[in-house]
């Protein structure tokens, strides 16, 4: 090699290796210069792949490398910076995109490559605005609308995926300006589904009221919009929607005395609704004809004569005398 070694990607079944960088060629083959496939057994050089431009009509320094199928997209560096799709096998361009600064890192994600690094502000990528991130579906190469806002100079120098989500790492401290300070996990959109159930449900009963608290869902399914629908039944009747709430908690103040009430609490997202969470019941405060409390409470006439018959006894004793 002629000069640094950037970024190396082994393909999936270990026998060969990608590997990029500032090198112009290769064991004096310019077209090994940049980007080129080696054997993994004996470092020769695959003749087959010959790399086409990465950036703006050049083949430029790679900086990263990701591959997904017969798909290899990297990120280069130069004037300005490239995040190109290339043929796994035979180097031939696929799409290519300009920025006004290094791609410095590449991931393919769903039906979409993304491309973070260094570009801002107007025309920055593929000749829109974007900030440090860029989506472009990797079929079509098609520049996606997705363009969060990520601040820093430098913005982004790393991604990683999971089996749902973009993980983004840099110098930035926050993404639309909420403060996400260096790392941040975004979900793919393709891979949103409804939300958990929600666990924990407890009820506590009152005069005419019952309390409801529950625990927030294991999963929120990829939005961050979730909200919450309370069902419940009377005296073993049937499930019906009585109220709406965005925390984790709701009060029934139109409960009434003398029913046992049984409740479940579903999840509601921009995918729909969740399944009932486990039921719940609550008792609300048995009333006598009076008014005065019944079972569940402990009149205060009742206390007084509870009082009296234990002073009954000194009360004889003294008439006694």
């Amino acid at each position: 090699m002629t000069a640094r070694v950037r970024s190396l990607l082994p393909t999936p079944d270990g026998s060969k290796v990608y590997v990029g960088g500032d090198f112009a060629s290769t064991n004096g083959l310019s077209y090994a210069g940049r980007l080129t496939l080696f054997s993994a057994a004996d470092a020769s050089i695959d003749p087959a792949f010959r790399a086409g431009a990465t950036n703006a009509g050049s083949r430029s320094p790679v900086l990263a490398m990701a591959l997904s199928g017969n798909a290899l997209v990297v990120g280069t560096t130069g004037s300005g910076g490239g995040c190109t799709r290339l043929d796994a096998a035979t180097g031939t361009t696929q799409w290519s995109k300009h920025g006004t600064g290094d791609v410095a890192a590449v991931a393919v994600l769903g039906t979409n490559t993304y491309c973070g690094g260094h570009f801002s502000g107007t025309a920055s990528f593929d000749g829109l605005n974007r900030d440090k991130l860029a989506a472009v579906d990797t079929v079509t190469g098609v520049t996606q609308p997705y363009a969060p806002g990520i601040n820093s100079t430098l913005g982004v120098w790393s991604l990683g995926t999971t089996s749902e989500a973009l993980i983004v790492g840099g110098d930035f401290t926050k993404i639309n300006t909420v403060l996400q300070p260096g790392l941040a996990q975004m979900r793919n959109l393709t891979a949103r589904t409804t939300a958990a159930a929600p666990t924990g449900l407890k009820a506590v009963a009152g005069d005419a009221a019952v309390s409801l608290t529950w625990d927030t869902p294991s999963t929120d399914g990829g939005y961050q919009d979730d909200s919450y629908r309370v069902f419940r039944s009377a005296n073993g009747g049937t499930m019906a929607f009585v109220g709406g709430s965005n925390q984790e908690n709701f009060s029934d103040s139109t409960a009434v005395n003398g029913t046992t009430y049984t409740y479940a609490v579903l999840t509601r997202n921009g995918a729909g609704d969740s399944a009932l969470s486990d039921v719940v019941q609550g008792d609300t405060r048995r009333r006598d004809a009076d008014g005065a409390g019944g079972a569940d409470s402990v009149p205060r006439h009742r206390f007084l004569s509870r009082r009296a018959a234990l002073l009954e006894p000194d009360c004889l004793r003294r008439w006694t005398r």
